[in-house]
């Protein structure tokens, strides 16, 4: 009498089932398989601290996009006459900018920049010396956050669903969904891109979740409220977020940009 054994292992759980069965003529003996799936939602996402390192002065505009490009800030800014995309040094002076339709996302991709322009629901594509506009992609789209992985855009508006978009024509080439509590009906205000993962600014909150693209997972949170209580006057919401080295720059309609490092829990 010949009995077989079938294994499956689940988050904790270990379960054996062992059937019998009638003699077998070959006598040759089936292997036992062992598979083992873990999903980042059992295990939950780790908290990351954030510690302020920096803070550059602003002149209080109201930053929707932030971005790198080179050794500079790029900011989409909203101001008391308009919109404006501005190239920014490291002591926080505009060396040059671009009068737009409306702020919003953008982000430094090889020899280029893209900005979203929600206003004409489309991705308007920039030289990035001169700021000069070299193209404009309809998109429907055009809210939300915008980084580069260094493969992919990443653009996302909602937290449960983050478009991968080609860097050069601004095609949709995939998706990374999520679900949970930290992207189900949350709308997304900005993200910065670090490798394979992506920050995502949840929208009116003080919250940063970190996303595995490659994973489909949320895999760490963090709060900016260190930011408020480093600066009292840091009293509106957080309107954009870029990624920098092992943390971010943060702004919005403050007197400083602030420069965060990300600790712990990763």
């Amino acid at each position: 009498m010949k009995s077989t054994v079938n294994v499956v292992v689940s988050v904790g759980v270990l379960v054996l089932v062992v059937s019998c069965g009638t003699p077998e003529r070959t006598g040759t003996a089936l292997p036992v398989s062992v598979s083992t799936r873990v999903s980042a939602a059992a295990v939950g996402p780790v908290s990351v601290r954030t510690v302020v390192v920096e803070a550059v002065p602003s002149d209080g505009a109201d930053v929707r996009g932030l971005g790198v490009v080179g050794d500079f800030l790029v900011e989409a800014v909203e101001t008391g006459a308009g919109a404006v995309v501005r190239v920014v040094d490291a002591a926080g002076t505009v060396v040059r900018g671009v009068d737009v339709a409306r702020a919003g996302a953008v982000a430094g991709v090889h020899g280029g920049l893209w900005q979203l322009d929600s206003a004409g629901r489309a991705a308007i594509a920039r030289d990035p010396e001169t700021l000069v506009e070299t193209r404009r992609v309809g998109v429907d789209d055009a809210r939300g956050g915008l980084c580069f992985t260094g493969r992919h855009l990443v653009h996302a508006s909602t937290a449960d669903r983050l478009v991968l978009r080609d860097p050069v024509t601004f095609d949709e080439v995939g998706a990374v969904v999520l679900g949970g509590h930290w992207s189900a009906g949350r709308l997304v205000a900005s993200v910065a891109c670090a490798g394979s993962r992506a920050w995502v600014l949840l929208a009116g909150s003080d919250w940063v979740v970190e996303v595995d693209l490659d994973r489909s997972a949320v895999v760490a949170v963090a709060s900016l409220t260190r930011v408020r209580a480093d600066d009292p006057e840091v009293a509106g919401v957080f309107g954009a977020i870029t990624a920098v080295g092992d943390g971010l720059w943060v702004a919005g309609s403050f007197r400083h940009r602030f420069r965060v490092r990300l600790e712990g829990g990763r």
